[in-house]
């Protein structure tokens, strides 16, 4: 009699052995999609609530960003609580670098005595050039103020935890009986998590001090490209698999976040939790689901505040920070407003949203607007600045706009390079009237042939920070 038992059982095997290997196959080419899961399983049973989010305040669209990772904290860089922070997530405030005034310790103080804030944040990257780039000495003088806001307060995040910058630092603090609670950690390595443990291990070691993973995240920083990043997308999602559920579980971090680099940012590209579209990618949904705070509110929408009446400057106020105007990278979602090292935050504004003139990598910044004029008729130009440090200049002036775009047509020659017809009086940073919003104005009449006018308010280099608002011209 045949065995026609072994002859049926042959293919199942085969069928079975094929289904395995494509199972094999898809896990290592990180095809099966578990974001989902978020690392969470039957047998996790304790809670963690150490997520957080590192999300600044200058997108239209921030607070629902950060309601999309359902996380428990946030910080922005910032100091300011804003009204659209998402519900049941805790906002913690930070200095970010030297600008430290008396009125802004006051608001936080009075902020925890309310019950709003729970902790503060120290100086960012102090030893980065790019960064808030402070000697230790201005660290450590600036820092009892920081103290008087009387919250458990996190130790300035270096780029080198352990670097020469952080160690003098904190031995200085302890020689002035300098109170800091815990450590903050930046941390931007590879896919092995060993490693960042030990960073951590070693952190703890040096201070002795329970540790906050501020930042981190997988970058290549040698990349010429998104495409040529050495890291995949379901390299770094498996990174965080191992990571998160690790780090919950390490007694020594008290909390952590990651840091989503953008899309098209060639070193963090893998490590985005966001498509250009703002949605979550499978390395945002994972990050979502992992130990996720089912509290947290969904966000909120950025208000619009319509221009000044009158004034012939589009969005000269800043308020609508919805609509795409010039295309510009540094301020792509400004209405009218285009030019460079710029951006528009909801911050310290007189209403709403205020302009801000940075100094990423330099202090050379401009922004640039143009209105219609009539020849013959007069107009009051005004604008409002804040400087958040102390050097600087700044100055408004005027151009025939048509003549410009011209000039620019033609290949720019210099010989016919459009001149500059009326400028205000350069505003000087001064340390007295440092953090006040100053009003500068003067009056134009504008010439026959002229229809249309470019204004630009422009700060050299070596200038601080400012924050610049209501920029207008009225009709006299």
């Amino acid at each position: 009699m045949k065995n026609y038992g072994a002859f049926v059982n042959y293919p199942i095997v085969v069928i079975s052995f094929l289904m395995f290997l494509i199972t094999a196959c898809q896990k290592d080419n990180g095809i099966v999609d578990d974001s989902q899961n978020g690392g969470n399983n039957e047998e996790e049973e304790e809670i963690y609530e150490k997520k957080g989010a590192c999300i600044s305040m200058a997108g239209m669209n921030w607070s629902k960003e950060v309601a999309k990772i359902k996380p428990f904290w946030h910080y922005s860089w910032g100091k300011d609580l804003n009204i659209n922070q998402p519900e049941n997530v805790e906002f913690i405030p930070m200095f970010w670098g030297k600008s430290v005034s008396d009125e802004e310790v006051a608001e936080l103080k009075q902020l925890a005595v309310e019950g709003k804030i729970k902790y503060l944040l120290g100086f960012n990257e102090p030893d980065g050039i790019e960064q808030a780039n402070m000697t230790v000495d201005e660290a450590i003088a600036l820092w009892p103020k920081l103290e008087e806001v009387g919250v458990p307060l996190g130790s300035p995040a270096a780029v080198q935890p352990t670097g020469e910058w952080m160690k003098e630092f904190m031995t200085k603090a302890t020689a002035q009986n300098l109170r800091i609670d815990f450590v903050c950690v930046h941390s931007y390595g590879g896919l092995n998590f060993s490693a960042l443990k030990d960073k951590l291990n070693e952190t703890y070691q040096e201070y002795g001090k329970p540790i906050w993973l501020t930042e981190f995240a997988v970058a290549d920083w040698n990349a010429a490209s998104v495409e040529s990043n050495k890291y995949s997308a379901y390299q770094v999602r498996d990174f965080m698999k191992e990571a998160l559920p690790a780090l919950d579980k390490m007694d020594i971090v008290e909390r952590y976040a990651w840091f989503s680099g953008a899309v098209t940012d060639k070193a963090l590209a893998p490590s985005a939790l966001y498509d250009e579209n703002g949605n979550l990618t499978q390395l945002g949904m994972y990050y979502a689901n992992h130990t996720p705070n089912q509290d947290a509110g969904p966000g909120k929408d950025a208000p619009i505040y319509p221009n000044i009446e009158g004034n012939l400057i589009p969005n000269g106020n800043f308020g609508d920070y919805h609509v795409y105007g010039e295309p510009d990278v540094n301020a792509p979602n400004s209405v009218g407003w285009f030019g460079y090292q710029i951006t528009v935050e909801p911050v310290d504004a007189i209403e709403g949203w205020a302009g801000k003139m940075k100094n990423d990598w330099s202090g050379n910044a401009a922004f640039n607007n143009t209105f219609p004029v009539e020849a013959g008729k007069t107009y009051a130009i005004s604008f409002y600045v804040k400087w958040l440090g102390k050097e600087g200049s700044i100055k408004m002036t005027l151009k025939d706009h048509d003549a410009i775009i011209a000039w620019e047509a033609a290949g720019k020659p210099a010989e016919t390079k459009p001149q500059i017809v009326a400028s205000s009086p350069a505003i000087i940073a001064d340390a007295e009237g440092n953090n006040v919003w100053q009003q500068v104005s003067f009056e134009y009449t504008v010439p026959e042939g002229t229809k249309n006018m470019r204004l630009t308010l422009w700060k050299p280099e070596g200038s601080a920070i400012c924050l610049i608002d209501e920029v207008l011209a009225i009709e006299k």
